[in-house]
Protein backbone atom coordinates (compact mmCIF):
# COMPACT_ATOMS: atom_id res chain seq x y z
CA UNK A 1 0.00 0.00 0.00
CA UNK A 2 1.10 3.58 -1.01
CA UNK A 3 2.38 6.37 1.91
CA UNK A 4 -0.35 8.26 0.31
CA UNK A 5 -3.19 5.46 0.60
CA UNK A 6 -1.73 5.20 4.44
CA UNK A 7 -1.83 9.00 5.09
CA UNK A 8 -5.51 9.02 3.47
CA UNK A 9 -6.80 6.16 5.70
CA UNK A 10 -5.34 7.91 8.73
CA UNK A 11 -7.08 11.02 7.85
CA UNK A 12 -10.28 9.51 7.46
CA UNK A 13 -9.84 7.25 10.41
CA UNK A 14 -8.91 10.83 12.87
CA UNK A 15 -11.99 12.61 10.88
CA UNK A 16 -14.34 8.76 12.33
CA UNK A 17 -12.81 9.46 15.45
CA UNK A 18 -13.73 13.26 15.84
CA UNK A 19 -17.27 12.58 14.69
CA UNK A 20 -17.75 9.61 17.15
CA UNK A 21 -16.40 11.73 20.16
CA UNK A 22 -13.55 9.13 20.49
CA UNK A 23 -10.51 11.16 21.61
CA UNK A 24 -7.77 7.96 21.77
CA UNK A 25 -6.59 8.82 18.81
CA UNK A 26 -5.55 12.25 19.32
CA UNK A 27 -2.33 13.10 18.68
CA UNK A 28 0.20 14.08 21.79
CA UNK A 29 0.66 17.44 20.61
CA UNK A 30 -2.95 18.77 20.92
CA UNK A 31 -2.26 21.72 23.25
CA UNK A 32 -3.69 20.71 26.87
CA UNK A 33 -5.41 23.95 27.19
CA UNK A 34 -7.28 23.29 24.22
CA UNK A 35 -8.69 20.21 25.13
CA UNK A 36 -9.37 21.54 28.64
CA UNK A 37 -11.37 24.47 27.27
CA UNK A 38 -12.92 22.55 24.85
CA UNK A 39 -14.09 19.43 27.56
CA UNK A 40 -11.84 16.62 26.05
CA UNK A 41 -10.50 13.86 28.62
CA UNK A 42 -9.04 10.86 28.26
CA UNK A 43 -5.27 11.32 27.54
CA UNK A 44 -4.72 11.71 31.49
CA UNK A 45 -1.02 10.89 31.16
CA UNK A 46 -0.43 13.77 28.81
CA UNK A 47 2.48 16.05 30.24
CA UNK A 48 2.89 20.16 29.87
CA UNK A 49 6.09 19.05 28.93
CA UNK A 50 5.89 17.28 25.88
CA UNK A 51 2.54 19.25 24.68
CA UNK A 52 3.84 21.59 21.33
CA UNK A 53 1.64 24.36 21.45
CA UNK A 54 2.49 25.07 17.61
CA UNK A 55 2.77 21.92 16.36
CA UNK A 56 0.93 21.22 13.07
CA UNK A 57 -1.08 17.95 13.51
CA UNK A 58 -2.11 18.58 17.35
CA UNK A 59 -3.66 22.29 15.75
CA UNK A 60 -5.47 20.78 12.76
CA UNK A 61 -7.03 18.05 15.10
CA UNK A 62 -7.84 21.67 17.75
CA UNK A 63 -8.77 23.53 14.96
CA UNK A 64 -11.23 20.09 13.59
CA UNK A 65 -12.38 19.80 17.13
CA UNK A 66 -13.47 23.48 17.57
CA UNK A 67 -15.56 23.60 13.68
CA UNK A 68 -17.30 20.87 15.13
CA UNK A 69 -18.25 22.51 18.30
CA UNK A 70 -19.26 25.77 15.76
CA UNK A 71 -21.67 23.41 14.48
CA UNK A 72 -23.11 21.94 17.07
CA UNK A 73 -23.48 25.72 18.72
CA UNK A 74 -21.54 24.89 21.72
CA UNK A 75 -21.31 28.30 21.97
CA UNK A 76 -19.72 28.09 25.93
CA UNK A 77 -17.14 25.85 24.65
CA UNK A 78 -15.68 28.44 21.75
CA UNK A 79 -17.05 30.89 23.79
CA UNK A 80 -14.00 30.03 26.67
CA UNK A 81 -11.54 29.07 23.82
CA UNK A 82 -11.32 32.54 22.54
CA UNK A 83 -11.85 34.59 25.62
CA UNK A 84 -8.84 32.67 27.41
CA UNK A 85 -6.92 33.41 24.11
CA UNK A 86 -5.83 29.60 22.96
CA UNK A 87 -7.16 30.83 19.58
CA UNK A 88 -3.94 32.74 18.67
CA UNK A 89 -2.52 29.20 18.38
CA UNK A 90 -3.59 28.27 15.16
CA UNK A 91 -2.89 29.71 12.02
CA UNK A 92 -4.14 32.29 10.61
CA UNK A 93 -6.12 30.24 7.92
CA UNK A 94 -7.50 28.09 10.58
CA UNK A 95 -8.66 30.89 12.82
CA UNK A 96 -10.41 32.63 9.86
CA UNK A 97 -11.63 29.05 8.49
CA UNK A 98 -13.42 29.07 12.20
CA UNK A 99 -14.89 32.63 11.39
CA UNK A 100 -16.24 31.92 8.54
CA UNK A 101 -18.44 28.41 9.91
CA UNK A 102 -19.17 31.27 13.00
CA UNK A 103 -20.98 32.83 10.08
CA UNK A 104 -22.16 30.25 8.20
CA UNK A 105 -24.13 28.94 11.04
CA UNK A 106 -25.55 32.01 11.97
CA UNK A 107 -23.74 32.11 15.23
CA UNK A 108 -24.37 35.83 16.42
CA UNK A 109 -23.09 35.73 19.85
CA UNK A 110 -19.84 34.14 18.61
CA UNK A 111 -19.38 36.64 15.64
CA UNK A 112 -19.27 39.56 17.84
CA UNK A 113 -16.78 37.82 20.50
CA UNK A 114 -14.18 37.62 17.50
CA UNK A 115 -14.85 40.44 15.91
CA UNK A 116 -13.41 41.59 19.19
CA UNK A 117 -10.06 39.46 19.58
CA UNK A 118 -8.54 40.78 16.69
CA UNK A 119 -7.40 37.03 16.30
CA UNK A 120 -9.76 37.40 12.76
CA UNK A 121 -8.13 39.32 9.93
CA UNK A 122 -10.65 41.98 8.73
CA UNK A 123 -10.77 40.89 5.07
CA UNK A 124 -11.74 37.89 5.93
CA UNK A 125 -14.40 38.84 8.61
CA UNK A 126 -15.31 41.91 5.64
CA UNK A 127 -15.94 38.92 2.81
CA UNK A 128 -18.15 36.42 5.29
CA UNK A 129 -20.19 39.14 6.70
CA UNK A 130 -21.13 40.50 3.48
CA UNK A 131 -21.69 37.21 1.56
CA UNK A 132 -23.99 36.04 3.98
CA UNK A 133 -26.52 37.90 3.05
CA UNK A 134 -27.61 38.75 6.36
CA UNK A 135 -27.64 42.67 7.30
CA UNK A 136 -26.83 42.17 10.96
CA UNK A 137 -23.35 41.34 10.41
CA UNK A 138 -22.57 44.01 8.00
CA UNK A 139 -23.09 46.17 11.09
CA UNK A 140 -20.62 44.22 12.67
CA UNK A 141 -18.20 45.41 10.23
CA UNK A 142 -15.63 48.47 10.94
CA UNK A 143 -16.30 50.78 8.05
CA UNK A 144 -12.35 51.69 7.60
CA UNK A 145 -11.11 48.25 7.40
CA UNK A 146 -13.53 47.52 4.11
CA UNK A 147 -11.66 47.62 0.42
CA UNK A 148 -12.84 49.09 -2.67
CA UNK A 149 -13.75 45.28 -3.42
CA UNK A 150 -15.99 45.13 -0.64
CA UNK A 151 -18.14 48.26 -0.75
CA UNK A 152 -18.79 47.21 -4.76
CA UNK A 153 -19.97 43.99 -2.71
CA UNK A 154 -21.75 45.62 -0.20
CA UNK A 155 -23.63 48.03 -2.57
CA UNK A 156 -24.62 45.23 -5.02
CA UNK A 157 -25.94 43.10 -2.12
CA UNK A 158 -27.66 45.34 0.26
CA UNK A 159 -28.11 48.88 -1.16
CA UNK A 160 -31.22 48.91 -2.38
CA UNK A 161 -32.95 47.51 0.64
CA UNK A 162 -30.58 49.08 2.89
CA UNK A 163 -29.11 52.59 1.38
CA UNK A 164 -29.90 55.19 4.28
CA UNK A 165 -28.32 52.61 7.44
CA UNK A 166 -25.32 51.72 4.68
CA UNK A 167 -24.58 55.60 3.64
CA UNK A 168 -24.77 55.92 7.54
CA UNK A 169 -22.75 53.42 8.80
CA UNK A 170 -19.81 53.88 5.76
CA UNK A 171 -20.27 57.23 4.82
CA UNK A 172 -17.11 56.69 2.27
CA UNK A 173 -19.11 54.70 -0.07
CA UNK A 174 -19.65 57.86 -1.32
CA UNK A 175 -16.29 59.83 -1.26
CA UNK A 176 -14.44 62.91 -2.50
CA UNK A 177 -10.82 63.26 -2.89
CA UNK A 178 -8.58 66.00 -2.34
CA UNK A 179 -5.15 66.89 -3.99
CA UNK A 180 -3.60 69.05 -0.98
CA UNK A 181 0.28 70.08 -1.64
CA UNK A 182 3.73 69.03 -3.50
CA UNK A 183 6.65 68.65 -1.15
CA UNK A 184 10.01 69.93 -2.42
CA UNK A 185 8.98 68.51 -6.26
CA UNK A 186 12.03 68.68 -8.77
CA UNK A 187 12.84 71.31 -10.52
CA UNK A 188 11.90 71.53 -14.39
CA UNK A 189 12.57 74.91 -15.29
CA UNK A 190 15.73 77.51 -16.28
CA UNK A 191 14.58 79.69 -12.68
CA UNK A 192 15.26 76.35 -10.75
CA UNK A 193 11.31 76.37 -9.87
CA UNK A 194 8.23 74.44 -11.66
CA UNK A 195 4.95 75.73 -13.03
CA UNK A 196 2.83 72.13 -11.32
CA UNK A 197 -0.46 71.03 -11.51
CA UNK A 198 -2.25 67.62 -11.11
CA UNK A 199 -3.94 65.16 -13.44
CA UNK A 200 -6.09 62.22 -11.44
CA UNK A 201 -6.89 59.42 -13.99
CA UNK A 202 -9.08 56.69 -13.24
CA UNK A 203 -8.43 52.95 -13.68
CA UNK A 204 -8.50 52.85 -17.47
CA UNK A 205 -6.25 56.42 -17.25
CA UNK A 206 -8.93 58.53 -18.72
CA UNK A 207 -8.80 61.79 -17.02
CA UNK A 208 -11.06 62.31 -13.68
CA UNK A 209 -9.84 65.57 -12.35
CA UNK A 210 -7.08 68.28 -13.20
CA UNK A 211 -5.97 70.94 -10.40
CA UNK A 212 -5.23 74.13 -11.50
CA UNK A 213 -1.25 75.62 -11.98
CA UNK A 214 0.92 76.78 -9.27
CA UNK A 215 3.25 79.35 -10.82
CA UNK A 216 6.95 79.54 -9.90
CA UNK A 217 6.74 77.01 -6.97
CA UNK A 218 8.48 73.48 -5.70
CA UNK A 219 6.22 73.70 -3.06
CA UNK A 220 3.03 74.14 -4.42
CA UNK A 221 -0.49 74.14 -2.56
CA UNK A 222 -3.81 73.22 -4.20
CA UNK A 223 -6.15 71.96 -1.80
CA UNK A 224 -8.99 71.20 -4.29
CA UNK A 225 -11.23 68.72 -4.20
CA UNK A 226 -13.25 66.32 -6.90
CA UNK A 227 -15.77 63.94 -6.32
CA UNK A 228 -14.86 60.39 -7.30
CA UNK A 229 -16.74 57.40 -7.45
CA UNK A 230 -15.35 54.51 -5.42
CA UNK A 231 -17.60 52.26 -6.92
CA UNK A 232 -16.24 52.19 -10.19
CA UNK A 233 -12.41 52.76 -9.64
CA UNK A 234 -9.83 50.07 -8.77
CA UNK A 235 -6.76 52.40 -9.65
CA UNK A 236 -6.23 55.43 -9.52
CA UNK A 237 -3.42 57.40 -11.44
CA UNK A 238 -1.99 60.26 -10.29
CA UNK A 239 0.13 62.65 -12.46
CA UNK A 240 2.09 65.53 -11.49
CA UNK A 241 3.69 67.92 -14.56
CA UNK A 242 5.18 71.01 -15.10
CA UNK A 243 3.50 73.09 -17.29
CA UNK A 244 5.47 74.79 -20.38
CA UNK A 245 4.77 76.64 -23.77
CA UNK A 246 4.96 73.79 -25.84
CA UNK A 247 5.59 70.21 -23.83
CA UNK A 248 4.70 70.05 -20.13
CA UNK A 249 6.86 68.32 -18.40
CA UNK A 250 6.49 65.03 -16.18
CA UNK A 251 7.58 65.66 -12.43
CA UNK A 252 6.40 62.42 -11.68
CA UNK A 253 4.00 59.57 -11.03
CA UNK A 254 2.37 57.27 -8.66
CA UNK A 255 -0.42 54.50 -8.33
CA UNK A 256 -3.10 53.67 -5.81
CA UNK A 257 -4.62 50.66 -5.50
CA UNK A 258 -7.59 51.69 -3.97
CA UNK A 259 -9.47 48.37 -4.56
CA UNK A 260 -7.29 46.43 -2.48
CA UNK A 261 -6.27 48.69 0.19
CA UNK A 262 -7.74 50.51 2.91
CA UNK A 263 -7.70 54.57 2.80
CA UNK A 264 -9.20 56.11 6.37
CA UNK A 265 -11.37 59.01 5.73
CA UNK A 266 -9.77 62.43 6.59
CA UNK A 267 -6.26 61.07 7.09
CA UNK A 268 -3.26 62.94 5.02
CA UNK A 269 -1.64 60.62 3.30
CA UNK A 270 2.21 61.43 1.02
CA UNK A 271 3.25 59.25 -1.35
CA UNK A 272 6.92 60.34 -3.57
CA UNK A 273 6.51 60.82 -6.99
CA UNK A 274 8.06 58.04 -9.39
CA UNK A 275 10.53 59.15 -12.03
CA UNK A 276 11.44 57.95 -15.07
CA UNK A 277 15.15 56.38 -15.73
CA UNK A 278 15.53 59.19 -18.34
CA UNK A 279 14.60 62.14 -16.40
CA UNK A 280 16.44 60.88 -13.07
CA UNK A 281 19.54 60.88 -15.37
CA UNK A 282 19.13 64.36 -17.07
CA UNK A 283 18.26 65.53 -13.32
CA UNK A 284 21.75 64.10 -12.38
CA UNK A 285 23.70 65.82 -15.38
CA UNK A 286 21.83 69.21 -14.56
CA UNK A 287 22.42 69.09 -10.52
CA UNK A 288 24.89 66.23 -9.63
CA UNK A 289 24.61 62.70 -7.86
CA UNK A 290 23.92 64.23 -4.66
CA UNK A 291 20.49 65.86 -6.06
CA UNK A 292 17.26 63.85 -4.85
CA UNK A 293 14.31 66.26 -4.31
CA UNK A 294 11.78 64.72 -2.12
CA UNK A 295 9.03 65.10 -4.66
CA UNK A 296 6.19 64.12 -3.08
CA UNK A 297 2.41 65.03 -3.03
CA UNK A 298 0.20 65.05 0.11
CA UNK A 299 -3.47 64.43 -0.50
CA UNK A 300 -6.49 62.65 2.04
CA UNK A 301 -10.04 61.22 1.29
CA UNK A 302 -12.93 63.15 2.10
Amino acid sequence: MSSENNNNNNNNNNNENLEEGNISSIPDNVPLKALELLGITGNEEKNEENVGVNENVGNVVAYEILIKKVREEKLEDIKNFIVDNYVQDLSLEQRNKIFENMVLFNRHKLIELALGTGYFSSPVINDAAIDTGNFEYVKLIKNKTLTNNQRKKLKEKYFEEYQTEIENMFPELITQMTIIKGIDLRICDNNNLSDPYVTVLDTDYKELFKTKTIKKTLNPVWNETFDIDFYEETKLHIRVEDEDFVVDDIEGIFHLDVGNNCYEINKEYEFKLRVSKSDRDEDIEKFGEDYNPKNSIVFRFN
